[in-house]
Order: C-alpha cells, then sequence, then structure tokens
C-alpha cells in the first residue's frame, strides 16, 4: 500500500513581506517548527517526497521547485512542507493520517503564526479559507476557516446582530431598573406615589425584567455557538 494513501492533507496559504531566509529563521528559532536537522537530512527529504506525492498533479511542479522547508509538529506527530509560490507568498501543506491530530497540529500552526511579533509587524496575512483534502485523493474533502483574532471575538462578530440585540436590551434593562430605584421613584412620581405613578413604575419593573431576559437568552446563544458551533 502506498504510504500517503489514508493520510488527510491541509493546505494553509499566508502573505508576509519577509524574505524565505526571515520566514526560515522565524520557523525555526521562534515558534520551534523546523526540526533541529542539517539541511537535505535523510528524514526530512523522505517527508518532503512523501508530502510531494500527495500534490495534485497540475500544483506538483510548482510545489517542488518552490519547496524552502520541512516542518513538523512533535505533538502531533504532523509533517509537512513550506512552498514560495510566488514571492512574499508562502503555502503550508501538512499530513497525518489521523485527522483530530491533523486538525489540532493545523490550529497550532495558526496560532503560532498569529502569535509571533516579527510576523505580525511584517504584515502576517492569512487566505481565510484551508483546504482539507480527503485521504488518497487530490480532490478537496472541505474548506476550513481561519480564526487568528480568537474564538470568542470570531463568535460575537458572526453573530453581532444577537449581540447588539442583547447590548441594547441590557441597556434598556439597566436604565428602567434605576428608574424603579426607591429615592429615584419618590423623585419621579412624588410621595406618596399616585395610581398612575405606581403602574408607570410597575411597568418600568417589568420591561426591566424582559431586558435582562432578552439579554441573557441572545448571548446564551452566542456562547453555545462560541462552545459548541466553531470547530
Amino acid at each position: 500500500m502506498d504510504n500517503n494513501e489514508g493520510k488527510m492533507r491541509v493546505l494553509l496559504k499566508i502573505k508576509i513581506d519577509l524574505s524565505t531566509e526571515e520566514l526560515g529563521t522565524i520557523l525555526k528559532e521562534e515558534i520551534k517548527w523546523i526540526p533541529n536537522l542539517i539541511p537535505k537530512h535523510e528524514l526530512l527529504e523522505k517527508k518532503k517526497i512523501e508530502i510531494l506525492a500527495t500534490v495534485s498533479p497540475d500544483d506538483t511542479p510548482l510545489a517542488t521547485e518552490t519547496c524552502r522547508y520541512v516542518i513538523h509538529d512533535s505533538e502531533t506527530g504532523t509533517w509537512g512542507i513550506v512552498s514560495e509560490p510566488n514571492p512574499s507568498d508562502f503555502d503550508f501543506r501538512l499530513k497525518n493520517d489521523r485527522s483530530d491530530k491533523l486538525k489540532r497540529a493545523t490550529e497550532k500552526l495558526v496560532e503560532a503564526l498569529s502569535s509571533s511579533h516579527s510576523l505580525n509587524l511584517s504584515g502576517l496575512k492569512f487566505n481565510p479559507e484551508v483546504v482539507v483534502y480527503a485521504p488518497g485523493s487530490p480532490n478537496v474533502s472541505f474548506y476550513g476557516t481561519i480564526i487568528p483574532q480568537g474564538r470568542l471575538r470570531y463568535a460575537i462578530q458572526r453573530r453581532s446582530v444577537e449581540a447588539s440585540v442583547g447590548i441594547l436590551f441590557l441597556t434598556m434593562a439597566l436604565l428602567f431598573s434605576l428608574l424603579t430605584i426607591p429615592p429615584i421613584k419618590v423623585v419621579l412620581f412624588g410621595s406618596p406615589v399616585s395610581a398612575w405613578g405606581q403602574w408607570a413604575s410597575d411597568n418600568m419593573g417589568r420591561l426591566s425584567t424582559t431586558g435582562f431576559a432578552t439579554f441573557a437568552t441572545t448571548w446564551t446563544s452566542i456562547f453555545l455557538y462560541y462552545w459548541r458551533d466553531i470547530d
């Protein structure tokens, strides 16, 4: 059986205003993704050949010609290569036979790149789509989404309408709750409070309760999306 059959692959693209050598230094010294082996080491060459063998025939010549580094994540056992199809454009190809480990390795790589002060100063930009290929096939299995700014912030951005509605109702709830505090209630409606004043005060209390409930409902849905739906 071909050693590449059954192995899932990921293609992650970035744009960065750095030379090949500068990126290599960051990958090796700062984020520790380049193995501490001599260039052209037998293991590195073997892994490079294995990964290039999984690239689609149309892309193989360019990927081979522009391959710059072999990378590795020891925690997940994931190997990959970095190619430079155009100046300042870098393609990261990762491979693992277990989808959960490949997913974790991709997340770690995105986190490491996003956290690099040197890369951020150099205008790091991710292609928002991560391409995931089916095992033993050049066909795309599905597309993932880069979330470098953090899961919670991403969830709020994706659910911006619910977030805005929740904040609006929270503001309303706090305002009406404030107006029903006894000292303020006396200022607004006098003492003793008239029937109409009591009616108004009671309705403000109900509106306050409704506002708090609406805020809790909308933001609960956002947190459920954060914990459950963002993979």
